[in-house]
C-alpha cells in the first residue's frame, strides 16, 4: 500500500469517525432536555451553518452606533481614521491610502490553553467588522473537537470577504500563527487575504508601559479606557470551563465566555480610537507625566526631537519623582541636543548636575563638549571636567567604573589643555 492509498484510508476512517461522533453529539443533546442541561443553542442564541465538513454553531451580534462603551462610542474611530493607524503602519498609507472601515477585521480567540503548537486548538473565534451604520460581532463555536474543520470552513466564507486590515491583541505572536496552525493541521486553505496585521499590543506597551506594569487587554480597559466589566470571567479560566463542557455537554458555564470574547473585540475598536485620539494631541490627551514621556520616545523614535522635547517640558511641570525627572531631563536635553537648541540643552545639563544627588557623568561630559567643541571657551572646558573629577573623587562606586571615568576626564581634560595652551600663545603672539 503506497503512501496515497494510506492517507484515503486515514481520510476515510477520519470521516467515518465523524459521523459517529455527530450522532453521539446529536444524541447527548437531545438527552439535555430535563436533566438540569442546557445545549450552545439554548444559552446563546445563533444559528448553524452547514458545511462539507459537517455544522458548525455561530452567533452574531449587531451593535449600534450609538451605544456608549466607557467614554467612547465605536464610530468615534471614524474620527482617528485612517491617521491613527497610518502612525504606526506608515506602508500601510502608501499602499492603501484609501481603505474604507469596512475593509478592517477584528479578531480574537479562545483557546484550549497558552502554549500554542499543534495540540492547542481554537474554540471559539470572535471577528468584528462594520457593514453599514453598524458593528458587526460574529463568533464561531466549536463544541468538540471534531467540528473543527467545520469551524474552519464557516470562518473561511467571512474571511474571503475582501478585508484589508486586520487588528488584534497581541495576534501577531499567539492568536494568528494559531490559527494558521490549524488550517494547516486541517489541511484546508485559509481564505484571509489581508496584506497588514496591527497587532495594537505594541503601541499599548509603548505609550503605558512606563506607568502600568500590567499591560493586559482587561486591564488596559480598566485604566485607560475606564471600562468595567460586568459578568465576565478570566482569562486563564477560560479552558477549564471548556474542557468541563467538553465532558459533561452543559453550556450554561459557557455565557460568560462568549461574553468575554466579544467585549474583546470591542475593546480592540475603542482600544484603536483611543491611541489615535492621544497622538493626535498628546498634550491634551495624555493622562499622565509618565505617559507624555513615553509619547515624547516615540516621536524622538520618529526623529520629531521637536514635539519630543515639548512632551518632556510638559512631563517636567508634572508630579515625577526625582529619578523619572533625571531621566526625562536626559532625554529632553538629547532632544534640544538633536534640535541645535544649544542654550536649553545647556541649562539642561545644569539642572541635572544640580538636581542629582549622585554622580552623573552624562550632564559633564556633554557640557565639556559642548564648551570646547561648540563655543570655543576652554577655560570654561576646563572648570566642568575639573569640576567633574572633584566629585568623581568622592562619589560612591564600584572601583573599575571610577577608574575608567577618571581615565577619560583626564584624557578631555589633558586635551582641553593643550587646546588652551595654544590659544594662548597665538593670543600673545597676536600682541607681540
Amino acid at each position: 500500500m503506497d503512501i496515497r492509498d494510506r492517507l484515503e484510508k486515514i481520510e476515510s476512517l477520519k470521516r467515518k469517525v465523524q459521523q459517529i461522533n455527530v450522532t453521539q453529539q446529536q444524541k447527548r443533546t437531545f438527552s439535555t432536555i430535563g436533566n438540569g442541561k442546557a445545549s450552545i443553542s439554548e444559552i446563546v442564541p445563533g444559528n448553524t451553518i452547514t458545511t462539507p465538513h459537517g455544522p458548525c454553531f455561530f452567533t452574531e451580534k449587531i451593535i449600534s452606533p450609538d451605544t456608549p462603551f466607557g467614554e467612547y462610542f465605536l464610530t468615534d474611530l471614524l474620527n482617528y481614521f485612517p491617521s491613527g493607524i497610518h502612525f504606526w503602519l506608515p506602508q500601510l498609507r502608501r499602499t492603501n491610502g484609501d481603505m474604507k472601515l469596512e475593509e478592517i477585521l477584528f479578531f480574537d480567540t479562545e483557546t484550549t490553553g497558552l502554549a500554542g503548537g499543534s495540540g492547542t486548538y481554537i474554540f471559539l473565534l470572535g471577528l468584528g467588522y462594520f457593514s453599514g451604520e453598524n458593528f458587526y460581532v460574529r463568533q464561531y463555536f466549536m463544541s468538540d473537537y471534531h467540528e473543527e474543520e467545520a469551524l474552519l470552513w464557516a470562518v473561511n466564507q467571512l474571511f474571503g470577504q475582501g478585508f484589508k486590515l486586520l487588528i488584534s491583541y497581541n495576534g501577531k505572536s499567539y492568536d494568528f500563527p494559531l490559527l494558521q496552525t490549524r488550517y494547516i493541521m486541517s489541511r484546508l486553505p485559509m481564505q484571509l487575504n489581508t496584506s497588514y496585521h496591527f497587532d495594537l499590543l505594541f503601541p499599548t506597551r509603548r505609550l503605558w508601559k512606563k506607568r502600568l506594569q500590567d499591560c493586559s487587554l482587561q486591564n488596559i480597559e480598566r485604566q485607560i479606557l475606564n471600562i468595567r466589566r460586568s459578568g465576565d470571567i478570566p482569562g486563564y479560566l477560560i479552558p477549564q470551563v471548556y474542557f468541563r463542557y467538553l465532558m459533561d455537554k452543559d453550556a450554561r458555564p459557557l455565557k460568560p465566555v462568549f461574553y468575554h470574547n466579544q467585549q474583546d473585540i470591542v475593546s480592540l475598536v475603542l482600544l484603536t480610537t483611543k491611541i489615535g485620539q492621544i497622538l493626535e494631541d498628546p498634550i491634551q490627551n495624555g493622562r499622565s507625566a509618565l505617559d507624555l514621556c513615553s509619547i515624547g520616545k516615540i516621536y524622538e523614535g520618529l526623529k520629531d526631537f521637536r514635539f519630543s522635547s515639548k512632551c518632556y517640558e510638559e512631563a517636567l511641570k508634572c508630579d515625577l519623582s526625582d529619578e523619572e525627572s533625571l531621566e526625562t531631563l536626559k532625554l529632553c536635553s538629547l532632544a534640544y541636543k538633536r534640535q541645535g537648541e544649544w542654550e536649553k540643552a545647556e541649562a539642561a545639563w545644569h539642572d541635572i548636575i544640580s538636581f542629582s544627588s549622585q554622580f552623573m557623568l552624562y550632564p559633564f561630559e556633554e557640557l565639556a563638549k559642548y564648551y570646547e567643541h561648540r563655543r570655543k571657551d576652554y577655560l570654561q572646558a576646563q572648570s566642568i571636567v575639573e569640576e567633574a573629577l572633584s566629585k568623581l573623587s568622592k562619589a560612591y562606586m564600584s572601583t573599575k567604573t571610577k577608574e575608567e571615568w577618571r581615565d577619560s576626564l583626564n584624557y578631555r581634560l589633558e586635551r582641553i589643555k593643550k587646546k588652551q595652551g595654544l590659544t594662548e600663545s597665538e593670543q600673545s603672539e597676536q600682541k607681540e
